[in-house]
């Protein structure tokens, strides 16, 4: 990893160098990947390029203020959402233009106003549901997807009511239920129950949603 930074650095002086994911957690094994931040003043896209170096995969990942900015209604929503996480726990090697930091007060100020929000998000939320509830499942693939975008919003929504100041880690991100189980034991149960999706599961969460959903959040 030192021998891609250095590199990184020495080629581009004027760079921002961040080593984020397993690395910054502490969770880093043997065969981790590793992850590098790497930004530059004239960068205005996102991007993200792989290797390998001495068999261990290598990401060097760039992100744009302008880009974050754009998708900053999915980071306000989404409890799990990997840029949010992986810039705040990235460890800053070189920073001398700050615009790591810059990056990292960026979504401090998102989480801010998402903390502020929340119950506005709520009922956007809710909104957006309600819409999907109006028309039935016409197959059992569009009742599958149909139950997984509603799901997945109804985890938005416990996640704005319990959890809206708080950064969800990747574990925590692709399974909350264990989160869920602890806040709220009755959406938990009502959501496993709901599984594997089927037409069975949308007149499930049709009715978790009026029923439950609509009163408690």
């Amino acid at each position: 990893m030192s021998e891609v930074v250095d590199y990184l650095h020495k080629a581009y002086p004027d760079a921002s160098i961040g080593v984020g994911g397993s690395v910054a957690i502490g969770t880093y094994r043997a065969d981790s990947d590793v992850d590098i931040l790497f930004q530059q003043e004239d960068c205005h896209k996102n991007f993200l390029v792989s290797f390998s170096h001495r068999g261990i995969k290598v990401s060097i990942l760039g992100f744009s203020r302008d880009g974050l900015r754009w998708s900053e209604q999915r980071f306000l929503m989404n409890h799990h959402n990997m840029p949010v996480a992986f810039i705040l726990n990235v460890v800053v090697i070189y920073d001398n233009k700050k615009l790591i930091a810059d990056l990292k007060g960026f979504i401090r100020e998102a989480i801010e106003r998402r903390k502020a929000l929340k119950y506005v998000l709520i009922d956007e939320l809710k909104v957006r549901i309600e819409t999907q509830l109006q028309i039935e499942p016409i197959s059992c693939f569009d009742a599958k997807r149909k139950s997984c975008n509603i799901i997945n919003m109804i985890i938005f929504i416990f996640y704005l009511k319990f959890h809206a100041d708080r950064i969800v880690q990747k574990l925590e991100g692709c399974n909350p239920y264990d989160v869920i189980k602890q806040d709220d034991y009755i959406l938990y149960e009502k959501l496993k129950g709901c599984l594997p999706y089927s037409f069975k599961s949308y007149r499930q969460l049709k009715e978790l949603f009026e029923n439950y959903i609509n009163n408690v959040y």
